[in-house]
């Protein structure tokens, strides 16, 4: 149970010092009298407020002596947010959290609320108008990356992976992927060469040719096109003219 909760606390971007295996037991034996784990039990208890528009809070003690006003906080907070465990939110306040069973409770439960509470969110955002608004723009880096993962069936990433890891996961993915379908999936290479720093200048040199070429044909197709329309538009606009002097030159005939 500790190693699940261990494991739910990284997939939701913890990065305190309880991701030791050896801290969070320690904390767990303190319970309420320490400082990491009540400090822990905030943290979670804080995103829980902001996503669920709570009004109770749970501060952090600044010593044991405030262990009474932390379990005081954290039953109102339980309570607003709808704690089925009786156990967690009834009798006296010294019985509570108390054994480790307890302890483990309390961390299970507010991590799977957070969870839970931002899958809400981002499947129902709030509606415009209730807040503050943030817009992220995809740059085209990031988008081809994210075409990149889905083409090759990759799970989201967690929001706290390392552009190292993604790319070594990557990596491997690729040659996994390359080595199974072989080389008809992408062919062989027309150059695999290494380039010296005088032929990356040719290259450079010759694409800046070829693109000033492509770029004077294709304003000279442009322009044939505008004055091809243009013939079009005068053409009609003599035909209307002919038939208004026919008609004049008619009417004055009678």
């Amino acid at each position: 149970m500790e190693n699940d909760i261990l494991d739910s606390l990284n997939d939701l971007g913890y990065e305190g010092p309880l991701q030791d295996e050896v801290a969070f037991a320690k904390a767990l034996d303190g319970g309420p009298k320490s400082l990491e784990y009540t400090k822990l039990v905030h943290i979670l208890a804080e995103e829980l407020k902001k996503l669920c528009n709570l009004e109770e809070t749970v501060n952090m003690m600044n010593n044991q002596d405030d262990s009474s006003s932390f379990l005081l906080e954290l039953s109102s907070f339980l309570k607003e947010l709808g704690c089925p465990y009786k156990k967690l939110v009834t009798g006296h306040m010294s019985s509570r959290l108390q054994n480790k069973e307890d302890k483990i409770l309390l961390l299970d439960y507010l991590v799977s609320e957070l969870m839970a509470a931002r899958m809400v969110n981002v499947d129902c955002p709030k509606e415009k108008g209730s807040g503050m608004e943030i817009v992220m723009q995809e740059s085209p880096t990031a988008k081809d990356l994210k075409d990149i993962l889905i083409t090759l069936k990759f799970n989201k990433p967690p929001p706290n992976i390392t552009p190292e890891i993604l790319f070594s996961k990557l990596e491997a993915k690729l040659k996994d992927t390359i080595q199974k379908e072989g080389e008809q999936l992408v062919g062989k290479p027309l150059y695999n060469k290494a380039l010296s720093e005088k032929d990356w200048k040719n290259l450079e040199t010759a694409f800046t040719e070829m693109y000033d070429e492509y770029r004077l044909r294709r304003e000279m197709l442009i322009t044939r096109l505008e004055c091809t329309i243009q013939s079009f538009e005068v053409s009609t606009y003599l035909e209307v003219l002919s038939c208004i002097i026919i008609n004049e030159t008619f009417l004055q005939q009678k």
